[in-house]
């Protein structure tokens, strides 16, 4: 029997096919990541104002993150914004800590609490 063999053309037609499949499921994926994370934001608005403040968002960066455009995921926001406010949160507590000089204190503590490093090895007595 004879094998078929492939035509470069047929091969050709078939990796594009491929990749417009794959470019449409991308599409697909991310409408579907974009619809969930819109639900989920519109879900947070149901949260009292102690709840959200626990996950690092307000009311107003919810609404924010849902009047961005359609086809954007909101939680994408919402998750930098909770970052960003950690980060500062921790930032103003190290400058407080620093000008009331808890900082220093803290780390000399720690320095003295470190076991003391000798340069010269320990010799043993013949």
């Amino acid at each position: 029997m004879i094998a078929p063999s492939s035509s470069p053309r047929l091969s050709r037609f078939a990796g594009i096919a491929v990749r417009c499949v794959a470019t449409v499921a991308m599409g697909l994926n991310a409408r579907w990541r974009a619809f969930y994370g819109r639900r989920t934001a519109r879900q947070l608005l149901e949260l009292d104002d102690y709840m959200l403040r626990d996950i690092g968002i307000t009311r107003g960066d919810v609404h924010a993150a849902l009047s961005s455009p359609a086809p954007t995921d909101p939680t994408v926001r919402l998750r930098i914004l909770a970052v960003e406010r950690r980060a500062g949160r921790r930032a103003a507590q190290r400058e407080a800590a620093a000008e009331t000089g808890l900082l220093d204190a803290l780390l000399e503590s720690r320095r003295a609490s470190l076991p003391a490093k000798d340069s010269k090895a320990p010799t043993r007595a013949a």
